[in-house]
């Protein structure tokens, strides 16, 4: 302690408050219990198998390739709007059960392929709408449709797509939708 009874550092050559040691010794175990739940969080995905590289390398190369040499049309846009929006509804705060059917329903009608739906919900969907799901008060109503086209596409626009924390919000829905369409294909074949 140093002469007007503030804790000192000798190293530092700092002298701190009673107050300031105990209010810097809560923070730094705060701190260390967020990065503990942190860990037990991505750590419980893991075991699940919901933290994986969501396709291949070559794939999502592909498909961000694809999207800079040949930006959307208005009418590519037309076609994937629904599809947007049936799959911006697995990023809403709520749960349902009735969004599997609805999304496989919309993805057939709009002609898309299992692996299109895959690159459009991973690459598309994803990136401008994971974040609803880190909001203490997410949005649960539903997405505006003209918000949601243009949060897509102004996301769309940055590249490449967020792959750090939002890499892991990938619906647990999706191998379900995504065997649904499958099977479904192979039935026409």
């Amino acid at each position: 302690y140093d002469a007007e009874g503030r804790a000192f550092d000798a190293q530092t050559g700092i002298s701190y408050s009673d107050g300031t040691v105990v209010v810097l010794a809560i923070g730094a175990l705060l701190l260390a219990a967020l990065a503990a739940l942190l860990f037990l969080w991505i750590w419980r995905d893991y075991r699940k198998g919901r933290v994986r590289p969501p396709v291949s390398e070559p794939a999502l190369s592909t498909h961000l390739l694809a999207l800079a040499v040949a930006p959307l049309s208005d009418t590519d846009i037309d076609r994937r709007m629904p599809l947007w929006s049936a799959l911006g509804e697995l990023y809403l705060d709520t749960q349902s059960d009735l969004n599997v059917p609805f999304i496989v329903r919309t993805a057939k009608a709009g002609g898309f392929t299992a692996a299109e739906v895959e690159q459009i919900l991973l690459w598309e969907v994803r990136p401008a709408l994971y974040e609803n799901l880190l909001s203490m008060a997410g949005e649960w109503a539903g997405w505006d449709q003209n918000w949601l086209r243009g949060q897509i596409l102004e996301t769309m626009q940055r590249r490449p797509p967020p792959l750090g924390l939002g890499s892991g919000f990938v619906p647990d829905e999706l191998p379900e939708i995504l065997a649904a369409l499958r099977a479904d294909g192979a039935a026409e074949a």
